[in-house]
Formats: structure tokens, C-alpha cells, sequence
């Protein structure tokens, strides 16, 4: 009977140890877990984009860097000024500058724009981050300045081979490639700007084209201390004597006016309305192709209207700046929008480890436009918003209706953009019109006021706003993938580290236990 007692006894501790083993084991467990998430070092599967399962195209890539000769020398990836490699970053430069600005119909003051805070420990962009401005925002000194650098750039051959490069590219208007692309470009575009001028011309300038819409040719952008008047025939000053990559005379032919007062171009609070709701990133990449983006050649005409030649115009390389500010307001629109791929049916899709057309960078790359191209958007505070941006000088006196979207005629596009899905265009111009449409029966029933409705700018001051977080996942630019490696190592290497000390205190429990039981 003593034995059986004892034995029972016996299975009891056994019981007790093992219950005591499998808490202390637990509670190991949700330790270590609660460790590695506080610490950051969950290990996480990504690629860097340098190899990957996923299949996409390869494409070659060159961007032009300059040495004093006419002719330009073309290396892998661009370089700054100071011949460090472009795509390396830096946040300890301020995001944003004031300048004093004045546009087409009233004076304007940009803002000062509060940005989020940047991650610190990402490789430097030698020296700067820089900072888009609007055209007319800049003084006379600094527009002509880029009008100059403009034509160094020509002079050196520079925008002729950016010219064949654009060209190489036509299959790609009207599909989902067609922003990657040119923000690419416009990059590259910048990189070249920067090193011709020394720095005097620190950023891309973008041209502020919803706020000149109803009255284009008045526009500062169109003056002699800008990039020369909107009239029919070659251009007048500062760029009297411009010749295309064939030796012609580069020529406007501004044709909206005449045709239809500027009511071809989609009113500005409209396309503030559309931002949130697009249902996909290839919805708004159509929308925004088709409008602002075609109406615009056909509004400058000649070279503009010309697209294999449109970017022998320097009005190309404002007008395709500010489509990838549009761009850039709608990543900053949603939470969900900034690195938002998704396209329609009918478009080809986009991953984030695809190569861009021409570039030797990634979906990811163009998308983290601020942590790997290190660049942002400064809108432009309006004082008088009910003169510019939120109203229309063709809107209805009394209520502030919205103008309905004028259609370009076919014969239009027939004769000048031939690539043109006029499918597409038609779709768009109607997407459009329900939008104004439904906006003016809001106006008509006193629900809104024109003069309140959100403008782009908004979107745009919203950019500054949205953290910038890259973990250097799903890129093909060398530092960052650098950079993404020796993380990725620095994570494994904690990761094993502390799977180790789990796996040793684990086994001194188990130890002490067995040593106390017997």
C-alpha cells in the first residue's frame, strides 16, 4: 500500500514538472516574440530585385553624365555634381523652401510645406534633397536660368538624345507604362539640368497647368521671361533659333483657343474630386493620360502636337512634370495609394520588381520616388484661391458652374495624335463629364460652393505629410540593393543570434528542472 501511495505521488510531481516545463516554455516563447517585433528584427522574406522568381523584361539602360565637350559621354547611371551617384539619398537637407511667386492671374506665395520626419539611417543623397517648383513661382533670374541650362543641354546634345530615346518609346502612350516611364525620364532630365547648370538650377520646375487653364497664352510660363510666347511659328525669346534633332526650326501652333476656348482642359477641382476615388492605379494613369496630358500637346501644338518631336519643346519637360506631380497627388491622396499598381482589364500589369522601359530601375524604385530619386513637390499657397484655382473665368456668374468638357474632334486627333486610342479618349471625356456633372447639381443646390471644392494643390501639400518608409525591398539601383543586403544580413545575423539565446535558456530550464526532479 506505501508504494502504491508513493507511486502515485511520483506520477503527480512528474504532472506538476511537466505543466511547470511547458509554462516556463511559453512563456520563453512569447517573450522572445515580443523581443524581436519590439526590436524590429522579425525577419521578413522580400527582393531586392536583383533576383527574383518573378519573370519581367530586361531592358539596357544608360543616362547621360557631361564633361566640358559638345558631345555628351554616356555612363550607367547618372551622377551629381560632385560626381556621387545620383540614386543615393539623403534627408538632412529641409524639405521645402518659400520663394516669392506670382502666376498667369494673380500673385501667389509658396508654401512652406511641414514634412514628415525621414528615416535617418538611409544611405546619403550627396547633399541635397530637392524640392519641384512651379515655373511661374520662380523669379525671372531662376527662369532664366533654365531656359539657359536648357539650351547648354541642346548644345551638348543632350536633349536630341533624350529626344531619340522618347521615341523609342511610343508603344508605350496609352498603356499602364506610360508613367513609369516618364518619371524616369524626367529624371534623368533633372540630372543632366543640374550638372550643365553647376547647381544653379537645383530641381525640375513643373508647369502649374491647372491654374493657367482658361487662359493659357496670359500664362508667365508663355512669356519672355519664360520659355517664350503661345503663337503660331518658331519660337521668340529666350529660345529665338531652337532647332529639332533634324535641324528644323521647333514651332507652336496653339489650337484650343481658337476651337474651343480652352474647354478641352479638365477644371482642376474636378480632377481633385476624381483623385480618392479612382478604383485603380491604371484608372488614374488613363484618366490623367488623357487629361490633362494629350489635351496639353494639342493646346501648344506644333512640335508639342508632334509627340515622337514633343520633346524638342521645353514646354514638354514642365508639361510632363507636372503630370508626375499629378501622380504624385494621388500616392499622397489614400493611405493605400503610394505604391498602389493595379491596373484594368485591359492594361498590362505592373509588378513591383519590373524593370521600367528604358531605365534601369524597378516599379518600386519610380514609386519611392522620394527615398531613392530624392526629389518631392512644393505646391503653391494661393491667396486669392476664388481667382485661380477654384473657380473659372468661363463658369456661370451666377451659380459658379463647373465648365462641362469640351470634345477635341476627331479630325483633331487624326491630324496631330495619331497614336491616340480614341476609344479611350471618348470613355475618359464622358468619366469626366459625370464627374462635373454631378459636381454642378451639388453647386445648383447650394450643397457645395465652387470656391470650396479641393483643388490638386491640396493633394499636393498632403505629399510633404506621408511618411517616407523604404526598407530598400524590390529595387535595381546598386546602393539601395547595397543597402538592402547589408540589412537584410545585420537581421539574419540578430535573427540567429537570438534564436540561439531562446535555444540556451531553454535548455538551462530543461537542465534545472531534470537536476531537481532527480
Amino acid at each position: 500500500m506505501y508504494l502504491g501511495i508513493r507511486h502515485v505521488a511520483v506520477q503527480n510531481n512528474i504532472h506538476n514538472i511537466t505543466m511547470r516545463l511547458l509554462a516556463a516554455l511559453i512563456l520563453l516563447l512569447h517573450l522572445t516574440i515580443g523581443f524581436a517585433n519590439a526590436s524590429g528584427k522579425t525577419p521578413e522574406k522580400k527582393d531586392s530585385g536583383s533576383s527574383s522568381s518573378t519573370t519581367f523584361r530586361q531592358v539596357s539602360s544608360t543616362t547621360t553624365a557631361f564633361s566640358n565637350s559638345a558631345t555628351p559621354t554616356l555612363v550607367p547611371g547618372a551622377t551629381s555634381s560632385d560626381g556621387a551617384v545620383s540614386t543615393a539619398i539623403s534627408f538632412s537637407l529641409p524639405l521645402s523652401k518659400s520663394s516669392s511667386a506670382s502666376t498667369s492671374s494673380s500673385t501667389a506665395t509658396s508654401s512652406t510645406v511641414t514634412a514628415a520626419p525621414l528615416p535617418s539611417s538611409w544611405p546619403a543623397c550627396p547633399n541635397d534633397f530637392r524640392v519641384r517648383r512651379s515655373f511661374a513661382s520662380m523669379s525671372p533670374a531662376d527662369r532664366k536660368a533654365f531656359t539657359d541650362g536648357f539650351l547648354l543641354m541642346k548644345q551638348r546634345g543632350i536633349v536630341d538624345m533624350l529626344v531619340q530615346k522618347h521615341r523609342t518609346a511610343m508603344w508605350l502612350h496609352g498603356t499602364s507604362n506610360f508613367l513609369p516611364f516618364h518619371r524616369a525620364m524626367i529624371h534623368e532630365f533633372e540630372e543632366n539640368l543640374r550638372q550643365v547648370t553647376g547647381g544653379a538650377v537645383p530641381s525640375m520646375p513643373y508647369w502649374d497647368e491647372l491654374a493657367d487653364s482658361f487662359n493659357i497664352p496670359a500664362s508667365k510660363v508663355f512669356s519672355d521671361t519664360g520659355i517664350g510666347a503661345l503663337v503660331a511659328g518658331p519660337l521668340g525669346p529666350p529660345l529665338t533659333g531652337l532647332l529639332d534633332d533634324s535641324g528644323n526650326p521647333v514651332v507652336r501652333s496653339p489650337l484650343g483657343q481658337a476651337i474651343s476656348g480652352f474647354g478641352w482642359i479638365i477644371p482642376g477641382q474636378v480632377l481633385a474630386d476624381m483623385m480618392p476615388k479612382f478604383t485603380s492605379w491604371g484608372q488614374m494613369s488613363t484618366v490623367i493620360e488623357t487629361n490633362p496630358h494629350n489635351q496639353y500637346h494639342l493646346v501648344v501644338g506644333g512640335h508639342m502636337a508632334q509627340v515622337p518631336n514633343s520633346p524638342c519643346d521645353v514646354a514638354f519637360w514642365l508639361h510632363h512634370t507636372f503630370i508626375d506631380l499629378l501622380w504624385a497627388g494621388f500616392q499622397a491622396a489614400l493611405p493605400g495609394n503610394a505604391e498602389l499598381l493595379t491596373t484594368t482589364s485591359t492594361q498590362d500589369p505592373q509588378l513591383p520588381n519590373s524593370l521600367v522601359f528604358g531605365y534601369n530601375y524597378t516599379n518600386t524604385d519610380v514609386l519611392r520616388y522620394r527615398t531613392r530619386l530624392c526629389y518631392t513637390y512644393e505646391a503653391v499657397a494661393d491667396p486669392n484661391p476664388a481667382v485661380m484655382r477654384r473657380a473659372s473665368s468661363d463658369a456661370d456668374p451666377s451659380q459658379q458652374l463647373l465648365p462641362r468638357l469640351a470634345p477635341i474632334p476627331d479630325e483633331q486627333w487624326a491630324a496631330q495624335l495619331q497614336h491616340v486610342n480614341l476609344t479611350q479618349v471618348r470613355a475618359a471625356e464622358a468619366e469626366i463629364n459625370a464627374v462635373i456633372d454631378a459636381l454642378n447639381r451639388k453647386i445648383a443646390s447650394g450643397a457645395v460652393e465652387a470656391s470650396t471644392l479641393p483643388v490638386v494643390d491640396d493633394y499636393v501639400a498632403k505629399i510633404a505629410t506621408v511618411p517616407a518608409k523604404d526598407d530598400g525591398a524590390f529595387s535595381a539601383i546598386p546602393v539601395v540593393q547595397k543597402h538592402y543586403a547589408e540589412t537584410q544580413k545585420s537581421e539574419n545575423a540578430s535573427t540567429v543570434g537570438a534564436g540561439k539565446a531562446v535555444m540556451g535558456a531553454v535548455g538551462g530550464v530543461l537542465g534545472a528542472a531534470v537536476a531537481w526532479f532527480w
